[in-house]
Parts: structure tokens; sequence; C-alpha cells
């Protein structure tokens, strides 16, 4: 993973802004982005070093909202691209629909946003393919973070002298005609750290080909947990290079670091 870049505000306080910073297909690159958003209370640093259908995105939706969107597809190559393709199309016009809502309202609709991706991803998309995802919306008001988590890796959250996993959801997405999905939330109080990844942090492997797991993972967390997120990056990718020696990477790498102010 790259060094991190610091990125300034791109807008005046209250302007909304969609940004997608990357939808990223069949290409392979490495970034880093500091985030210090006109979002009170968060700082957020996103790293990537991706191949094929790997997804990220974050819309900061004006001064009250973040989204956060981390999926990955079943599989590689050209089928894998095009099912994230349409993925990124059908999340996006059901996330449009669903911006002008209170957070009760998101929190209610949101399972069945899903139920209704996964139909989408399984009506197109061939058999025994499908896609984990992890979908949230931060609330800087009341600092809760609500999501669904369909199948992807349990982001980990530090707080208040604990950590716990964000686990809440339901099945992957495309695999079954039908599922049903929960919302969770968490309330991110002053100090608290969320690190979201891709299965490309815990199965890097070394050159006994054993993986560096989550078990590594937690402990690299805990070992900074109260840095700012920029050192937690910093160090967990570092910790993940050094593991790797000097093979050469077969996965999407992908690890955000977001600390509640």
């Amino acid at each position: 993973m790259s060094e991190p870049l610091l990125l300034p505000p791109e807008s005046a306080p209250g302007k909304p802004v969609w940004r997608r910073w990357k939808w990223i297909f069949l290409s392979i690159f490495g970034a880093v982005l500091v985030l210090r958003p006109w979002l009170p209370g968060i700082v957020i640093v996103l790293g990537w070093l991706c191949g094929i259908a790997a997804l990220t995105n974050l819309a900061f939706l004006g001064a009250r909202h973040l989204d956060v969107v981390v999926g990955d597809v079943s599989g590689k190559g050209i089928s894998a691209a095009l099912l994230m393709a349409n993925l990124q199309a059908a999340m996006r016009n059901q996330l449009l629909q669903m911006r002008r809502g209170s957070d009760a309202d998101f929190a209610k609709d949101l399972p069945e946003l899903m139920s209704r991706l996964n139909r989408q991803i399984y009506d197109n998309s061939p058999s025994a393919k499908y896609v984990t995802l992890f979908l949230a919306r931060y609330e800087a008001e009341s600092q809760h973070l609500v999501y669904c988590n369909a199948g992807h890796l349990p982001p980990f959250v530090f707080r208040n002298g604990s950590v716990s996993r964000l686990e809440t959801g339901g099945t992957v997405l495309g695999l079954f005609p039908t599922a049903d999905f929960a919302a969770g939330s968490v309330e991110l109080d002053p100090g608290s750290l969320v690190a979201i990844y891709m299965d490309g942090v815990t199965e890097a492997v070394n050159e006994h080909e054993e993986e560096f797991g989550e078990g590594r993972l937690l402990a690299a967390l805990e070992e900074v947990r109260q840095f700012p997120p920029e050192a937690v990056y910093r160090h967990v990718s570092e910790q993940v290079r050094h593991w790797q020696g000097n093979l050469k990477q077969h996965d999407d790498i992908t690890l955000i670091v977001a600390r509640a102010g």
C-alpha cells in the first residue's frame, strides 16, 4: 500500500458532495487518501491496492451523512468486473432514492434495499457468482453508524476499551433468488476507531503459504488503536507488506480506517 496523501476538503461547509472515490474494474494500482471532510467529528483513511472487481465508495452527503460501501465479487476476469458494474449501477440508484430520508427511515429501508440488490444480482449474473457487500451510513449529529453486512468480513470497532465486530446483515448477494437482511447500529463515541477491510488483507500469504489472518490483523490494530487513523493505516499496511515479503500480490487489498472525534 502507498503512503497516505492528505487531501483538503472539496466543498464549502454544508454543500452536498457526491464523490465516487473509486469504482475499480480491470485495473491495478495503489493509492491512499486521508479525508477530512466537512462532516464534523470524523477522519477517514482509505487505502487500496486493487486488482479486478473491487468496489470502494464514499459519498459525503452534505454536513450530515456519510455513506460507505465496500464490496468484493467472487472470482476474477471480465465476468466479475461486469457483475460489479451491474451492482454499481443498481446500488447507486437505490441510494439516490434514500438520501432524503431520516436516519430512522434509512435503518428501516436498508434491509429491503439489500434484498432488492440481491435479486438484481441474482437475475443478472452467472450461476455461482456472488458479491460480498458492507453498506453503512454515518450520521454526524447522532454519531451513529447504521449498517448492513451481506457476507463481508465483519469490520472491527474499538470503543470504550473493547472491540466488537459489525456482523449484522445477511448472506452474500446474488447466490439465492431471495434473502432476508437486517440492519445494525453502533454509536461511535469520541475516540472510537473503525477498521473496514477486504480479504486481500487477511489472506495475504508469506513464503510458507501462511495467511496473515484476522488474528494478526486484530493484533496490529490493537497495537495502535489510540493513534491517529493515518498511523493506524500505515502500521497495518507495513505489517501486511512485511508478511508478504517479496511475493507477488494476487488479490485486492483495501483498508479503511475511521476515527470518531
